[in-house]
């Protein structure tokens, strides 16, 4: 019996091995990211954080090709270590090729320790963009005893079974529907080659790839792959196949259309700004971030935690003629269908209406999980709304119209998301601004005759003070400045912002988007960050986050606002220590009139 229950104990922890050598990682292109400093891939690896992807493979080109490379590598790596994070080297092998295996063995003999170096097998993981029978055999016999893993891009499957090259696994870059060299296959994505790196595979690790989109514009290179409805159906065939490792195809090519970072305002243009600006992908890495788990843990399906609405369309119906485009039509755009696609990420079952310009509205039932659906494409404004039981609970017009011309071919996608805390779609007006924070705060004393103040104040988010919370107040989204620590407010500002409704007082502090007709919401250049300032705190206080306040002292046009079951509205749930913001400009303290205030519940609650 006892040793039945030794072998039950071992298959368990092998089983929790196993599930810990699983990893996501992101393609990032560090050819376009010459200028970054340390605080940009902070950034950028905080968003990648925040949906679970473990690490970046930094695709580079030697210095001969791009001089930066080494600085941006000691920069990816230092950010990473500093993070937490994990990042390899995929080396270009559009650019490096055999007779660079000294230089090679050197980055990789340089950064195989680091702390920031992602590992898979105990050894220091490196991969590629093809040079698919580089012979990495003399790469380590020249490491110095370090143990390395190679997993480089490999374009003939069958080959796998027949190599000698001293690989240890695979990637795929068949992230499309396609034959291979770069045809152009209808739409849906199958698992025809994955099945085929799986079967020739052996003992190697097999990393698949994920990618929701192609689109790309360029003297050089014209098409389009058929995606659709990609961004879901690859990620389901990830969870029914289980790969060893999966990497995200791309974490910020642009020029391919298959990003999912933000706009990354520091990165250089190659030209596709044209069809990438003003093109947010944002949202997909809100839908990739159940699966990514999922993928994780070993499960079958994701598990949804929050309703959300994530929707994706082109900017034109594919047969338009533009009528100044210098390239001409892409390759393979006449497959698409002229359709909008909507994911609704439900927790319980709800109803989803689309109205696409000026098609009829369509209405279907969604279950709870994840469930794409396509509607047919109509020109002008694109609307959705999302009810349960009758009650809307999020929604709102899509951030782009459908037009019927254009100047120039683009057939890349539109995302953007609804959930019940944020109502607009990204913008690029905040992105550029996303640094700041718009917040407004009320003051609410207890008693009949207390004034109301609103505080309006422009802050600056940055980081937080180091153990000043069991789990961080900023949301990766929101990029931490210098380092630099809330700081008090001076006690002549009133402690609207100091307390923060977390435990130091009596007093109701409440941040909200309907106090005043119109309300924090219309500052729509910053309203990304405002909500993610909302969800910020509401993380820490529970379900405590209230408009206008509270009582007899709400304001008669606020609702309460709640955020979950969790507790409560209106309730503190755990008081915790504080934080503090910096003012940039003074606090504008306004006296709201009386006549603004009225009796709307029992002052006992």
């Amino acid at each position: 019996m006892l040793a039945a229950k030794n072998l039950v104990g071992c298959l368990y922890l092998s089983a929790l091995a196993l599930a810990a050598e699983k990893a996501v990682y992101a393609h990032f292109m560090v050819g376009i990211v010459e200028n970054y400093t340390v605080e940009d891939w902070k950034q950028d690896i905080v968003q990648a954080q925040d949906i679970g992807i473990d690490g970046f493979a930094l695709n580079c080109a030697p210095p001969r090709v791009d001089s930066y490379t080494p600085k941006q590598l000691a920069n990816a790596y230092e950010a990473a270590a500093d993070l937490g994070f994990k990042v390899f080297v995929s080396f270009d092998f559009a650019y490096w090729g055999d007779n660079d295996a000294a230089d090679i063995t050197s980055i990789l003999r340089n950064y195989s320790s680091h702390p920031g170096q992602a590992f898979y097998n105990g050894g220091a993981l490196a991969s590629t963009f093809v040079g698919d029978y580089f012979n990495w055999n003399n790469v380590k016999n020249n490491m110095g005893g370090q143990k390395l893993s190679v997993i480089p891009m490999i374009q003939d499957p069958t080959y796998l079974s027949r190599q000698t090259t001293g690989i240890d696994g695979a990637l795929s870059w068949y992230a499309w529907p396609t034959d291979g060299g770069n045809s152009v296959n209808p739409a849906p994505m199958t698992t025809i080659w994955d099945d085929l790196y799986l079967e020739h595979k052996g003992n190697l690790a097999y990393m698949a790839p994920v990618s929701p989109w192609f689109f790309t514009h360029f003297n050089t290179k014209n098409w389009a792959f058929i995606c659709e409805d990609q961004p879901t159906r690859r990620w389901e065939q990830i969870l029914q196949m289980k790969p060893e490792l999966v990497e995200i195809l791309t974490w910020n090519d642009f020029g391919e259309s298959h990003y999912i970072s933000g706009n990354e305002p520091r990165h250089s243009d190659d030209g596709s700004s044209e069809w990438a600006a003003d093109f947010p992908h944002d949202a997909w890495r809100s839908l990739m971030k159940p699966y990514i788990t999922a993928y994780k843990s070993g499960a079958a399906a994701p598990t949804v935690t929050r309703d959300e609405l994530v929707y994706w369309y082109r900017p034109t119906p594919k047969g338009v003629q533009c009528t100044n485009d210098k390239i001409g039509k892409p390759r393979g755009v006449e497959l698409f269908d002229d359709v909008v696609f909507a994911s609704a990420m439900l927790t319980q079952p709800a109803t989803l209406t689309v109205t696409s310009g000026n098609q009829s509205p369509v209405t279907v039932s969604v279950p709870a999980g994840i469930h794409t659906f396509n509607f047919t494409m109509g020109v002008g404004e694109q609307k959705f709304s999302l009810t349960r039981g009758g009650t809307k609970i999020l929604g709102g017009s899509g951030g782009k119209q459908i037009r019927q011309s254009c100047e120039a071919y683009n057939f890349n996608a539109y995302v953007g998301a609804f959930t019940a805390r944020s109502i607009r779609s990204p913008s690029r007006k905040y992105e550029e601004n996303q640094n700041k924070l718009f917040a407004k705060f009320v003051n609410l004393h207890h008693g009949r005759k207390s004034q109301q103040i609103i505080g309006f104040a422009a802050v600056s988010f940055t980081a937080l003070a180091q153990g000043s919370l069991d789990k961080p107040l900023i949301k990766p989204e929101i990029p931490s400045l210098d380092g630099g620590l809330f700081k008090k407010l001076k006690p002549t500002q009133t402690t609207h912002a100091r307390s923060m409704g977390m435990g130091l007082s009596s007093t109701v502090i409440a941040l909200f988007d309907k106090v005043v007709p119109g309300g924090i919401g219309t500052v729509e250049r910053n309203w990304k960050v405002i909500f993610h300032q909302y969800a910020t705190a509401q993380d820490a206080l529970g379900d405590n986050i209230i408009a206008g306040g509270r009582c007899c002292n709400r304001f008669a046009n606020a609702g309460i606002v709640c955020m979950g079951p969790a507790a409560p509205c209106g309730k503190k749930r755990n008081a915790v220590p504080s934080f503090n913001v910096t003012l940039i400009n003074e606090v504008n303290v306004i006296t709201v009139p009386s006549d603004s205030d009225r009796k709307v519940c029992d002052p006992s609650e």
